[in-house]
């Protein structure tokens, strides 16, 4: 669906009135970005899950940072949000954590993003805004580590509110879950961490590994698909511009 016919649609939408928003598309950044400008007008947001979008490989790294900042920009708009679902961490280098309406999060799903090789100092930012609120963040599957995890547990310890917490499917020693024990004592309210065994983390391990690099090869694929439509819209609009020059020579 082209950005126009989004602006058609939500132009009859009441947008006051809309609470949940699901962006499932395979977007790049920029075109999210377009989209995401529409968020101003959906001021009662409350549950938001944003997914598929990606950036492309070969994107300039002042590029990419203007993105995610223009991107990050447009959550200062959403005061009620309790309900977040991301499948890319850009948003929190984005500085999203000073958003005034994250403070307000219950949920926070992060669930099958990949944390291997990444600083989790802004997610560990983005957890203490909220520590008066969060209840369910949801770590599984981000190929988290020991030394990260540990980096994390004092935010979580503020987490007052903490009801459940999801480490499923990370590659984590039995370390994590004793230390976790420690951090949480005093949190009345946490009554599920989930967590695997030890026999399964190494397993974990090496699927990350073949994960990243199939993931590797998919984006390099979507990319050159990407590039090959580009060209193909390039080649339509002057084709256009011809038929649009012969038609003035005519008259």
């Amino acid at each position: 669906m082209t950005m126009q016919s989004i602006r058609r649609i939500l132009m009859v939408v009441e947008l006051d009135s809309v609470q949940d928003l699901e962006v499932n598309c395979t977007w790049k950044l920029a075109m999210l970005g377009r989209f995401m400008w529409h968020l101003e007008w959906i001021g009662n947001l409350c549950w938001l899950l944003l997914c598929h979008f990606r950036m492309l490989l070969h994107t300039a790294l002042n590029q990419e940072e203007h993105c995610i900042a223009r991107l990050t920009a447009h959550f200062l708009k959403l005061l009620h949000l309790q309900e977040l679902y991301l499948d890319s961490i850009s948003f929190l280098d984005g500085r999203l954590h000073q958003c005034p309406g994250v403070s307000l999060l219950k949920d926070l799903g992060l669930g099958g993003v990949n944390m291997t090789s990444l600083s989790l100092e802004p997610l560990q930012i983005l957890i203490e805004r909220t520590s008066a609120t969060l209840q369910d963040p949801d770590l599984s599957e981000c190929g988290i580590m020991d030394s990260q995890f540990s980096a994390l547990l004092p935010s979580l310890s503020l987490c007052s509110q903490l009801t459940t917490f999801s480490l499923c499917g990370n590659p984590i020693s039995m370390a994590v879950p004793k230390s976790l024990l420690h951090h949480t004592v005093g949190l009345s309210k946490l009554s599920h961490v989930l967590y695997p065994g030890p026999w399964r983390a190494k397993r974990i391990a090496r699927l990350f590994k073949k994960k990243k690099k199939k993931k590797k090869e998919k984006e390099k694929e979507e990319e050159e698909e990407e590039e090959e439509e580009e060209e193909e819209e390039e080649k339509e609009k002057e084709k256009e511009k011809e038929k649009k020059k012969r038609k003035k020579k005519k008259k």
